[in-house]
């Protein structure tokens, strides 16, 4: 939550958490999560080139589809949803997608841990 935080404030995503989620998702490497990450790679490059997001963004997404596998899907959804929610009438362009998408993260286990 901590690349959400910065992301928020200052609009940059520190490459240590992105460093420390990659470590933590190579303890529990899956080829599949490999797969997922590779596919959310080639999207968000895409995004990143039409400077839809910043590659902190790119990044982060990256390293969690790693660690998160498919279930990833899941996040990008609740992310945009947050996204839309709480800038629907904001005039900037500028939105810190990071924190977004680690707050659909803490969502996301906060709903899996109740259910």
């Amino acid at each position: 939550m901590f690349a959400g935080i910065v992301d928020y404030y200052k609009m940059f995503i520190p490459e240590t958490s992105v460093i420390i989620i990659l470590i933590i998702s190579l303890i529990n490497f899956d080829i599949y999560n490999l797969i997922y990450a590779l596919f959310i790679l080639f999207i968000t490059l895409v995004l990143y080139n039409t400077k839809k997001f910043g590659f902190g963004d790119v990044q982060l997404l990256a390293v969690m589809t790693l660690y998160l596998g498919f279930n990833i899907f899941y996040i990008i959804i609740l992310s945009m949803i947050l996204v839309f929610i709480f800038n629907f009438n904001r005039k900037e362009i500028k939105i810190p997608y990071g924190f977004y998408i680690m707050l659909s993260v803490v969502i996301y286990y906060f709903i899996e841990v109740i259910l």
